[in-house]
C-alpha cells in the first residue's frame, strides 16, 4: 500500500513522503524495484525522501540525494537497477 501511495499524484507530497519513510522502517527490500523504476515520474520533492528509503533498504548510497536534478536521477536509476540485477543473480 505505501508503494502505491508514493506513485499516486493523488496523494499529498507529505503523504508520499511519510509513505517512504515507512517503507524505510519496514525494511522490506521488496520495495526497492517499485521505487528505482518511479523514480523519474515522481515529484522533485520526493528524490531525497526516495534516496534516504533506498539507502536503508539497500545499505547503498546511489542515491538520489537532495539537489540532484534529472541526470542525477536518471543515473542513480541506473546504479540502482545494476545493483539489483547483481542482488538476483546470487
Amino acid at each position: 500500500m505505501a508503494v502505491a501511495v508514493t506513485k499516486h499524484g493523488d496523494y499529498k507530497l507529505p503523504s508520499r513522503q511519510a509513505a517512504l519513510r515507512l517503507l524505510a522502517r519496514l525494511e522490506d527490500p521488496q520495495a526497492i524495484g517499485p521505487i528505482v523504476e518511479y523514480l523519474p515520474q515522481m515529484p522533485r520533492e520526493l528524490w531525497p525522501e526516495a534516496g534516504r528509503t533506498l539507502h536503508a533498504l539497500g545499505r547503498e548510497d546511489f542515491g538520489p540525494h537532495a539537489g540532484d536534478g534529472i541526470g542525477q536521477v536518471l543515473a542513480a536509476q541506473k546504479h540502482w537497477q545494476e545493483w539489483l540485477r547483481e542482488k538476483g543473480k546470487k
